[in-house]
């Protein structure tokens, strides 16, 4: 082996492992107490490269892959005993970990596995389809990969303009109106999070919403969707409400952040992500992409572009996180809705870029907003 560039981590015991990455790149795993950049000595030994595991789902579309969950759907709809909720798209994991021979799957989302189940009912090991590009059809065989649901939960709590009780938000949208020369601002919070008998638009309920540092702010509710595949809400506040509690800085930057899109999003299986509830910050791994979610349909609906997270410390989406903020790659990707029950380990989160355009027409059809001026100003 040439000597190469790496990254050293050393642990008590001295005992690392160089895994490299691309190239001559490594990355040396252990418990940090140094870091330095170093010249790979010959005598310590390489492990096996990390498998890569988006080189699969990044050959498919967002669009391509809501038409191939629409066949998966359509053809396993009739295995009602197999109990499959849904499907998804992601790595596939054997006995908690990441199957290098199952870089990219079809996940089935079922109630419960079965150990044993008639050879009718099972889930094929491969699925086979077909996918039209330009004039021409494509084959596909990938594998599947079954993910058991404990319990699926909305983990919002429901907002009354009469009690005032606190809702989780992370992001500010401002936007700019004919008749006035300075911004309007409002947030972004879960629509399931208010009661489905608040009428638009008059009376517009008061509200409090709790920012992800912990500070409450008073606002207004606009518009709330809970149907057209968006879980989302509006909710206007003042900005003087928001310096003085410390959200925003009074200098605050209003040109705009950038969001991961949704063909990004559909290619994040196995990345690392944060969620940002209250005052903490959680890791967590991308389990699947679902173009459209059918697992809260009896809740909340059909929800579009879902991020699947795991492997988070126990607690990260309880009940009352909805609206936090999830980042993937350093970049604002999703708004949290839901967790599975138990220990609340996983979450599930929609696409910002799915839910975006919902509240710049929603805010639109209410005030005469001057085009294109609708962008996220903060993230909190």
């Amino acid at each position: 082996m040439r000597p190469s560039f790496g990254f050293l981590f050393a642990s008590p015991p001295r005992r690392i492992t160089i895994f490299p990455i691309r190239g001559d790149r490594l990355r040396i795993a252990g418990d940090l107490t140094r870091l330095g950049r170093i010249r790979t000595p010959q005598s310590i030994r390489v492990a096996p490269p990390i498998p890569r595991m988006r080189f699969r789902m990044a050959r498919f579309t967002s669009d391509e892959l809501r038409r191939i969950q629409a066949t998966l759907r359509r053809r396993f709809a009739i295995r009602r005993r197999a109990d499959v909720l849904d499907v998804g798209f992601g790595p596939g994991y054997r006995a908690g970990r990441a199957d290098a021979e199952r870089p990219w799957c079809a996940c089935f989302y079922v109630h419960r596995k079965r150990r044993r189940c008639p050879a009718h009912e099972r889930l094929p090991r491969r699925v086979r389809f077909r996918v039209k590009r330009g004039r021409r059809f494509e084959q596909f065989t990938v594998p599947t990969d079954v993910i058991e649901l404990n319990g699926p939960c909305l983990s919002g709590c429901v907002l009354s303009h009469a009690s005032g009780a606190p809702a989780m938000t992370g992001l500010i949208v401002a936007w700019r109106e004919r008749a006035s020369s300075t911004l309007t601002w409002a947030v972004i919070t879960v629509g399931h999070a208010f009661p489905r008998s608040v009428s638009f638009p008059e009376p517009m309920p008061r509200v409090v919403l709790r920012g992800q540092r912990g500070a409450r702010v008073a606002g207004r509710l606009l518009a709330r969707a809970l149907s057209g595949g968006v879980d989302a809400a509006v909710v206007e506040v003042q900005r003087y409400d928001l310096v003085r509690s410390g959200i925003i800085t009074p200098q605050q930057n209003t040109r705009g952040l950038v969001i991961r899109s949704v063909d990004e999003i559909s290619r994040d299986e196995g990345a690392f992500g944060t969620t940002h509830p209250g005052q903490e910050v959680w890791p967590f791994v991308v389990r699947a992409y679902l173009p459209t979610c059918l697992l809260f349909v009896q809740q909340i609906g059909p929800i579009d572009h879902v991020v699947h997270a795991h492997r988070a410390p126990t607690g990260a989406f309880r009940p009352g996180t909805s609206g936090s903020l999830w980042r993937v790659a350093s970049r604002s990707a999703a708004m949290q809705f839901g967790g599975l029950e138990s220990r609340f380990e996983e979450g599930f989160a929609q696409a910002l870029a799915s839910v975006l355009p919902w509240a710049s027409a929603a805010v639109t059809s209410l005030y005469d907003v001057i085009a294109g001026s609708f962008r996220i100003v903060a993230t909190i």
